[in-house]
């Protein structure tokens, strides 16, 4: 235009007759099958913006996909029912292959043994349902709430309901000590009765969202509610598959189990990012017109706590009476113990809080910031939540050379370092710092429950064994994975990955400043061969 000038008003005429295509080309796409607006939604941002200067990345295969037409209802076809079909049948089939497999692998038909694996096989469903919707939930949030922030509401409400849950067990066994013996497969049950009723509710309103075009604050609160409610029934069946855990082995039984039953934790949490990303990629075998969203996910969702069937199944109705295991000297009341005690509660909310926010945040990330597909996103979350599978290996091998306090020490200066990565502001910095973090926190928290254990007041009803063990899995799922997939995402939107490693860098500075508050008031650190003992 500056080497051939031409007339103002050929100029305008020009003009007016790209925004008039442009327009005529939204309209189409208003009027298409599709399943979503977000090419709509790019090219009115286009018209808004003037035109000029406007510029994005290259949309990704989902961008057309993500936010779904709330204005409009969506004809469901029968490719669409093949699409949520696959995914549905996979799923389900997976997941009882695996289930009967540990039933039948732990259990062998003895009845103690089969209370075990269940208590291992209820915190691996926990974690799976709540880490499931690590990355689809950013695009379900915008379309319900029109930010992407709130979505960690989405994911840490869950948790919020799993320390309800582990509240009511701690009722439970507050008033009928024994009930672990005769009433383990009805509280079971009824957690599955809840998660299934939380899971059909939450998948279902994805499906209507998508679908139906349903929004509105009554539903968005629909769909909070059922994820707490799903929350709730998972915390009912952690919480007493570990206090079966306690009351049936004591010493190095008791720590084998322990171990068992966090790598069932970390199994969950990577399975979760890694079946949505299946989901996705297994909804595409219907061939539909259009590539598939969340929806397969959210069909997933709707039957996933099915997979707990064969466990159920092949449960003992009740414990018989046993040997009584010797009962522990009494310990007078001290002021340093409670201290300690009610430290390590806190440090232990704190390093769940951090780890969670790395987990909701790194998803986030990903698929936002540095425009990664649904597919990718979710397998390198789920490849990062397994590293600390190898951790723990690894610390096994080498954890007898280092006492307690040092191991501590170093892995919470690791996760500080790893907080840090996160300042650089670069997707090299994101992965490698959760490399880092995830297996230094997890790691040491096995570590911090044994200090804790060390210094517990028998028949002290909350500072006894027991009461600090549920205790602090309260205040770790309300507070820490309850808050810190929010916090996270909210820093997120505020700061971006720099507010994010901020945030990151003071609470990991605070876990520092908890644990050597914790070794000034600790008795028994004499006592370090037998904290390492316990704690693996």
């Amino acid at each position: 235009l500056h080497r051939f000038p031409m007339p103002r008003l050929n100029i305008n005429a020009l003009l007016a007759f790209c925004c008039a295509s442009t327009e005529l080309y939204v309209e189409a796409i208003q009027g298409s099958a599709l399943k979503s607006d977000g090419a709509v939604s790019l090219i009115q941002l286009a018209i808004s913006d003037g035109g000029a200067g406007a510029s994005w990345p290259a949309p990704r295969e989902e961008d057309t996909l993500p936010h779904g037409d709330a204005d409009a209802e969506r004809y469901f076809s029968w490719c669409d029912g093949m699409e949520l079909f696959w995914p549905v049948l996979l799923s389900l089939s997976l997941g009882w292959t695996f289930v009967y497999f540990v039933m039948s692998f732990m259990a062998r038909g003895e009845e103690q043994k089969a209370i075990l694996a269940m208590s291992v096989l209820a915190v691996f469903v926990e974690n799976l349902l709540y880490s499931s919707v690590f990355v689809d939930s950013l695009d379900f949030a915008y379309n319900l709430m029109q930010n992407e922030a709130q979505s960690g509401w989405i994911v840490g409400i869950h948790k919020m309901g799993t320390s309800v849950g582990t509240f009511l067990v701690f009722c439970m066994f507050t008033m009928y000590p024994e009930i672990w013996r005769y009433r383990g497969f009805t509280v079971m049950l009824v957690g599955f009765c809840m998660q299934c009723a939380g899971g059909m509710a939450f998948g279902l309103s994805g499906l209507a969202n998508v679908y139906l075009g349903t929004t509105g604050k009554p539903f968005d609160r629909l769909v909070l509610v059922a994820r707490f409610l799903q929350g709730t029934g998972g915390g009912l069946q952690v919480a007493f598959g570990l206090m079966q855990t306690a009351m049936l082995l004591t010493g190095l039984e008791r720590s084998i189990q322990n171990t068992r039953f966090y790598l069932g934790a970390c199994l969950g949490m990577g399975t979760g990012p890694l079946l949505s990303s299946l989901s996705t990629s297994t909804a595409r075998l219907a061939h539909c017109h259009t590539p598939p969203g969340y929806e397969a996910t959210f069909a997933v969702c709707t039957l996933l706590p099915l997979i707990q069937l064969p466990m159920l199944r092949l449960a003992p109705k009740r414990v018989e009476p046993g040997e009584e295991s010797p009962k522990s000297a009494p310990v007078p009341y001290n002021f340093q113990r409670i201290v300690v005690i009610v430290l390590c509660v806190i440090l232990q909310a704190v390093r769940s809080f951090c780890s969670a926010a790395v987990e909701a945040a790194l998803s986030q990330l990903l698929y936002t910031e540095y425009q990664w597909s649904r597919r990718q996103t979710g397998i390198v979350t789920a490849a990062l939540m397994f590293t600390m599978l190898p951790a723990q290996v690894f610390y096994e091998q080498l954890g007898r050379y280092f006492s307690v306090n040092r191991a501590i020490r170093f892995l919470l200066l690791i996760a500080l370092v790893g907080s840090s990565l996160n300042l650089f502001d670069s997707l090299v910095g994101l992965i490698s710092g959760a490399c880092v973090v995830l297996p230094s926190l997890a790691l040491s928290s096995g570590l911090i429950m044994g200090t804790m254990q060390v210094h517990t007041i028998p028949e002290s009803y909350i500072f006894d064994l027991n009461g600090t063990t549920l205790l602090s899995l309260i205040l770790s799922d309300l507070f820490g994975r309850g808050v810190g997939p929010i916090a996270a995402r909210q820093s997120i939107a505020s700061g971006g990955q720099h507010g994010f490693g901020e945030q990151q860098l003071l609470v990991s500075g605070l876990c520092i400043v908890l644990y050597e508050l914790v070794h000034v008031y600790a008795i028994e650190k004499q006592g370090e061969k037998q904290l390492r003992q316990l704690s693996q």
